[in-house]
């Protein structure tokens, strides 16, 4: 799977994101302070309320790529994961799964990998639809970072406690 990825920026502020998905037809698109929505009917986020019976992409990217950071945390993240939850974790395209938790298809989203042409278009999407998007440290995500956690903001809380018990 691949995607088509255009952000618009204002002040370096993304107010407009399209995401399109040629092979399967799915259009993403999201405007500052008006929701996010797929082939034009609004999306929101999973209201699964157990991170630990979740279902979500966990990426992580090595030394040996250019893109990724946090590399160390998030092998512990990914250990801690596979070894003390049910968590169904799914990888594949990370912007398919991204734009799958906008939508609800999937209850988060964890990775150290992307720039900002990666980043900008899903961190409008993602927290259009009603997600918490921040980097592993919890702060809010910034340009600039490749790394993200993302989730509904009950999930979202589940994840940075077990992500700071892991790191």
């Amino acid at each position: 799977m691949w995607a088509v990825m255009i952000t618009l920026l204002k002040g370096g502020v993304s107010q407009l994101a399209v995401i399109y998905f040629p092979l399967s037809d799915q259009l993403y698109f999201a405007e500052r302070d008006q929701g996010s929505t797929l082939n034009g009917k609004p999306i929101r986020v999973s209201d699964h309320t157990d991170f630990q019976t979740g279902r979500g992409l966990v990426y992580r990217s090595n030394y040996h790529s250019v893109y990724g950071e946090k590399v160390k945390e998030y092998e512990k993240i990914v250990a801690k994961i596979a070894t003390e939850t049910n968590i169904k974790m799914l990888n594949y395209s990370c912007i398919c799964a991204v734009a799958m938790v906008a939508n609800g298809g999937m209850d988060f989203a964890i990775a150290n990998a992307g720039l900002d042409w990666d980043q900008l278009p899903i961190n409008l999407l993602l927290t259009e639809a009603g997600a918490i998007m921040t980097h592993v440290e919890g702060k809010p995500w910034k340009r600039g970072r490749q790394d993200y956690i993302a989730a509904s903001p009950v999930l979202h809380k589940q994840i940075m406690k077990f992500v700071q018990d892991a790191v």
